[in-house]
């Protein structure tokens, strides 16, 4: 909801100072920048926050799973580990 309101209001202030958004985004030097603002994120976004993130993610996925999903009780640590597969010797 707070998204739209600001590209609303965005919308109204480009047309109160007469800002065609059209001829702005058809202008080859537009389109060169907004491809680069857009490679520059990516980069941010792979380089700097995706690991951190997806960790972040992961630890708190991590603790409900322990904690029996949503509302659950604590289960305890030999509930929470896989079987290991036995090992062959050849």
């Amino acid at each position: 909801m707070r998204t739209v309101l600001i590209i609303v209001i965005g919308i109204l202030i480009f047309s109160f100072f007469k800002i065609d958004l059209q001829a702005v985004m058809e202008n080859p030097q537009a389109k060169k920048n907004v491809a680069y603002v857009g490679s520059l994120v990516q980069k941010l976004w792979g380089d700097y926050f995706q690991k951190p993130l997806n960790s972040i993610i992961k630890n708190n996925l991590n603790n409900i799973n322990n904690f029996g999903g949503v509302g659950g009780e604590l289960k305890s640590k030999t509930e929470n580990k896989l079987p290991q597969p036995k090992k062959i010797n050849n």
